[in-house]
């Protein structure tokens, strides 16, 4: 795979997603968002008042919209924080942005 063909994924694909940096400035861009999903229980943490979804979704964005751990991201009305996430280069040209996500508590 190359560069222009994750680009046409994300077009051809994704959504348009709200991006807050941890600096409180905001953008859009398209962008995919799925839920990564487990074929165990280890989406239920035990707590203390029993079992806890703990969910992680899958981002993959654009090359020139960065994310760091703590920013966080909008997309179809539900926020979502980013855990983690990471440059993808295909050889030495920066391909996208993967990231994972969790959902933010509803207040």
């Amino acid at each position: 795979m190359n560069c222009a063909a994750v680009q046409t994924v994300l077009r051809r694909c994704g959504q348009t997603v709200t991006l807050r940096r941890t600096d409180g400035t905001e953008e859009t861009a398209v962008a995919i968002v799925q839920p990564i999903l487990r074929q165990d229980d280890r989406q239920n943490l035990p707590q203390p008042q029993g079992l806890e979804r703990e969910d992680a979704f899958l981002y993959l964005g654009p090359p020139d919209k960065p994310l760091e751990g703590g920013a966080r991201v909008r997309c179809r009305e539900q926020d979502y924080e980013v855990c983690q996430a990471q440059p993808i280069y295909i050889a030495s040209t920066l391909s996208h942005w993967w990231a994972v996500l969790r959902p933010e508590a509803a207040v």
